[in-house]
């Protein structure tokens, strides 16, 4: 298998792990059985707050599941290759972002625990939209 194809292939398959991972544990801090102290920076201050971040989130983790699934071309759907490519430069931009975000956090866990996460997303990321499809190998 050509050494590009198979870097595609690892990077899509850790994004729909972390993603899915994601959501499972915005799941997790709604239900309440993590504090939600230790995620967004550790600035929510209200339950209403963090109801509305993490339900967000989801969301968010949901469209990077897709958008992932169909530049892989695990599913099909009627959107453009170009939308799809634009936000996965999109995803770079943010999880780029969101690693320098959490290495300013005033929360040690989100530091220690999602700086490398975030960053081993933006360079998955980059790895989608810089490395060819099997298509154009």
């Amino acid at each position: 298998m050509n050494k590009k194809i198979l870097i595609r292939k690892l990077a899509a398959g850790l994004l729909l792990l972390f993603f899915s991972c994601s959501i499972i544990f915005h799941t997790i801090i709604i239900s309440g059985a993590v504090p939600f102290s230790i995620v967004w920076g550790g600035k929510l201050e209200t339950w209403e707050q963090m109801i509305l971040f993490e339900s967000i989130s989801i969301l968010l983790n949901s469209i990077f599941l897709i958008v992932i699934s169909l530049d892989s071309k695990y599913i099909k759907l009627p959107i453009p290759q170009w939308v799809v490519r634009i936000t996965l430069w999109i995803m770079v931009a943010v999880f780029s972002l969101n690693t320098l975000g959490n290495l300013f956090s005033i929360n040690s866990t989100e530091t220690t625990l999602f700086t490398p996460v975030t960053l081993v997303i933006a360079l998955c990321c980059l790895a989608l939209v810089l490395i060819p499809s099997k298509e154009k190998v």
